[in-house]
């Protein structure tokens, strides 16, 4: 597609002759992929090499070359879902729109883009059944009510094995078109509802009122409590193509209470039907134990996209048994399109030798000695032996009017100051004795209390109590260097605390106020900075996370923004550059934060179902991300378990379980109790220096590096300093090479 360059209006290309409108496809659409971050650049690739763990900049341009003028698009991709969802934005016929999505990308992907672009919003119509029309069979086409037809599946279709709020994800057999999104998959919960079009989420137990932008798309014939006591939760598509239905039905499911056992169940089920993409709910008991839920009392029913719905009722008795309700979507002219890229992601893997330096010399000599740095991965190895530099990220940037000509805005990381350690070299012993990497953290007990305790994170299996903790406490940071004072937040109160990791007395410093609505969740020291930051989410219900600043002196809060893209966020860290990383547990994924506008840019699938309060923080001295997390499939049957975490990839890896008792399955407030290596750069050693400080090296390679030392302004003694290579490699991040000079 060729785009009128000349143009000074941003996004907009307009074709030379209406005749070659019509030669075209009524909707075309152009990916391209580079590493050029400028706002609103666009590249000219469809495939690229880049390192793992590097921005990408994903550039989308439509061209309508339909008689219609297109007012609303959707963009979705087979890897990232959603990304833009009913965007509004003027296309007239016969001109060009252009979107930018810069994300990290983590491991080697090939992506296909589906765009949709509609003259108006897709909408549905309600209808619902006449009480003298029960039990007619079949399924009534066109605007007519439904029949009253419930499709037992519960002994031919398959169990998707759903406990108290779990989720998982089913296949539809075809494809459908929700709202204008067209997939064939959803998120099945055992809380009466479905989330369209997304391999991963949560369906809360908090029903809301719909429109909920948070939810997302959701399909939800009746959105409450359940519990997972009684009968199950079974998916079955049925008939032949192109008439073929898919059918999700909650069979025998007690409504959740919180003494005893309900007796009384409910059971219905939610049909979507290929083709007509109408979608029918059917009732065949919603009488439930205690009146306070019967016929939807306690529940939501409609459809939500986002910040649009159908809502047929809200806290109501509005359904009964044999009641059906069908919606069938309305007429909207639109156009869809799809390309394809390629992303080869490699690794560089730094290797240095020998692991230290040392020489001897006599008085008023120099010598030189040779450090080899060599890269035994399959990408560039960008190296450093001065402070390493920020990488740039900017946050997706929605799409321009292409009759508007505004530049697309969009945020940046703010660059990593060439701040020295803020750990203090004589605390390095403190912490737990004899332990590897040691951490504190609150385990969360609703049973035995709340306490907190010492661990070894590099080799867990046993904790050590220090002091019953009067709070629940989530988000965990050490501040200057003291080990002995674990900032944290209340969840219940709000509050920013001090915990004296001694006896565990609590002190607290100030409210700190969340926004939307949202609970407090993570807490982390940026060292490179300085600065505190910290997290909120919505633990039921939508989802949606903010990005705040915390003065450690009054507890106050500051937001900066959404966590866009980011989900349900449960827990945050920064590495030792100030890259700032977060847990979004709806998800099980890592994501990238943006420190200057909270943009989350996902990362990758942790591996495992992760649930409740978690546990985040980077060792220092190796940058090694560790997490302590409860795994869903043995919640609360076995402890906790500590994962390291890839920031390229995201994968989560097991190093063993918590502790031998099950009791501590939650630690939260977690944070690790080492300093930062304690870096120089070569010109802040005076008898010390190199000629080459920084470099490239391609996979497979190696280079020397000359050090020389210089022992003619010193007296005899022993010198040593700390020299650390900083690179691209996000395993290893740092190598410290420690330095010895001897002057006889």
């Amino acid at each position: 597609m060729s785009c009128c360059r000349s143009l000074a209006v941003a996004g907009l290309c307009l074709f030379a002759a209406a005749s070659e409108l019509h030669a075209r496809d009524p909707l075309t659409l152009a990916v391209t992929v580079s590493t050029d971050l400028t706002p609103g650049s666009c590249g000219d690739a469809q495939s690229l090499h880049v390192t793992a763990g590097d921005p990408v900049n994903f550039c989308y341009t439509i061209t309508n070359a339909s008689p219609d003028d297109l007012a609303f698009h959707t963009l979705r991709d087979d890897v990232n879902g959603v990304l833009l969802l009913d965007h509004a934005a003027d296309v007239p016929a016969g001109q060009s729109f252009q979107y930018n999505d810069v994300r990290i990308v983590g491991a080697s992907q090939t992506l296909t883009s589906t765009w949709t672009a509609a003259t108006a919003l897709a909408d549905y119509a309600t209808a619902v059944n006449d009480p003298d029309r029960l039990f007619a069979d079949g399924f009534d086409g066109g605007a007519a009510p439904p029949n009253y037809a419930f499709e037992d599946i519960s002994a031919t279709g398959t169990d998707l094995g759903l406990d108290d709020d779990g989720e998982a994800t089913a296949q539809i057999g075809f494809d459908v078109s929700f709202y204008g999104v067209t997939s064939d998959v959803v998120r099945v919960g055992n809380n009466g509802a479905m989330l369209f079009g997304v391999d991963s989420g949560e369906v809360g137990y908090g029903n809301l009122v719909l429109p909920n932008a948070t939810l997302g798309p959701a399909i939800l014939p009746f959105w409450d409590d359940f519990a997972a006591t009684s009968g199950g939760v079974f998916a079955q598509t049925l008939g032949e193509a192109p008439n073929r239905r898919f059918v999700v039905q909650w069979n025998q499911r007690p409504h959740y209470v919180s003494s005893g056992t309900a007796t009384d169940p409910a059971t219905f089920e939610a049909t979507l039907y290929e083709g007509s993409n109408a979608i029918v709910f059917q009732y065949a008991d919603v009488d439930m134990d205690g009146e306070e839920f019967d016929g939807g009392l306690s529940a939501t029913i409609g459809l939500n996209q986002g910040a649009r719905a159908n809502q047929y009722s809200y806290d109501t008795a509005a359904v009964a048994a044999g009641d059906a309700i069908r919606f069938v979507p309305t007429p909207v002219t639109s156009y869809s399109a799809s390309a394809v890229v390629t992303i080869t992601a490699g690794s560089p893997d730094i290797v240095v030798n020998p692991a230290s330096l040392s020489a001897t010399v006599a008085a008023g000599a120099a010598t030189q000695i040779q450090l080899g740095i060599g890269n035994d991965g399959d990408a560039d190895l960008v190296w450093s032996l001065t402070e390493a530099a920020a990488p740039t990220l900017r946050s997706r940037a929605p799409a321009a009017s292409s009759t508007a000509g505004a530049d697309a805005p969009t945020s940046s990381y703010a660059p990593r100051s060439a701040a020295s350690s803020l750990w203090p070299a004589d605390k390095a012993g403190d912490g737990l004795a004899g332990a590897d990497v040691p951490a504190f953290g609150v385990n969360l007990n609703s049973i035995e209390g709340n306490t907190l305790v010492g661990l070894d994170a590099a080799h867990p299996g046993s904790t050590t109590p220090i002091g019953a903790i009067e709070r629940t406490l989530v988000g965990g940071a050490f501040l200057d260097g003291d080990f002995g004072t674990l900032y944290a937040l209340d969840f219940d109160s709000g509050e920013l605390v001090r915990v004296n990791t001694a006896d565990a007395g609590v002190e607290a410093v100030g409210v700190a106020t969340t926004v939307n609505g949202e609970d407090w969740s993570g807490l982390a020291l940026d060292p490179a900075s300085g600065t505190l930051y910290a997290s909120s989410t919505l633990m039921s219900g939508g989802i949606s996370s903010t990005l705040y600043t915390i003065d450690p002196a009054t507890g106050a809060a500051t937001p900066i923004g959404p966590i866009s893209a980011g989900g349900r966020i449960i827990e945050i860290a920064a590495d030792v550059g100030g890259q700032l990383y977060g847990v979004d547990i709806a998800g099980d994924a890592l994501v990238a934060i943006d420190k200057a506008g909270g943009a989350g840019s996902p990362i990758g699938a942790l591996g495992f179902n992760a649930e409740f309060a978690e546990g985040l923080d980077f060792d220092p001295s190796t940058n090694v991300l560790y997490f302590a997390a409860v795994n869903d499939e043995s919640v609360f049957s076995q402890p906790g378990q500590m994962y390291t975490i890839d920031t390229t990839t995201g994968h989560a890896t097991l190093v063993g379980g918590i502790s031998a008792d099950p009791a501590a399955a939650q630690i939260a407030a977690f944070a690790i109790a080492l300093p930062s290596s304690p870096c120089a750069v070569p010109s802040d050693i005076p008898w010390l220096s190199a000629a080459t400080t920084s470099g490239t090296i391609a996979a497979g390679a190696s280079t020397p590096v000359e050090i020389d030392l210089d022992a003619g302004a010193l007296g005899a003694g022993t010198y040593t300093a700390t020299l650390c290579v900083r690179s691209n490699d996000a395993d290893r991040r740092i190598v410290v090479v420690p330095v010895s000079l001897t002057v006889e």
